[in-house]
């Protein structure tokens, strides 16, 4: 099975501008060697940051169906330091893997 994972990137404030703040974040994840689709935007329609908004508003309302039709789907979200994060994924992934034998 191919593995692949999406990192989200959101910056918000009332008060005062983040675009320096997202274009810093990005620059990191691209020496890192990620990828993005359109670069630094705005959530606009059609986007990658829109569609993944939406699908995660909208997850809860289909899991029952996915559910009936045999196929789990949830999402995980917690926070961590980065020196932590190895650690956390594995034991996630190794206990989600386990799950279903259980």
């Amino acid at each position: 099975m191919a593995s692949s994972s999406v990192l989200v990137l959101g910056f918000e404030s009332a008060d005062h501008p983040v675009q320096g703040q997202a274009e810093r974040a990005l620059a990191i994840a691209l020496e890192l060697g990620g990828t993005f689709e359109r670069g630094v935007t705005t959530a606009a329609e059609g986007d990658a940051s829109e569609r993944w908004r939406t699908s995660f508003l909208n997850g809860p309302y289909l899991q029952d169906a996915m559910i009936r039709l045999g196929v789990v789907a949830d999402t995980f979200e917690t926070a961590c330091t980065w020196t932590t994060f190895p650690t956390l994924y594995a034991q996630v992934r190794a206990g989600v893997e386990a799950a279903p034998r259980r």
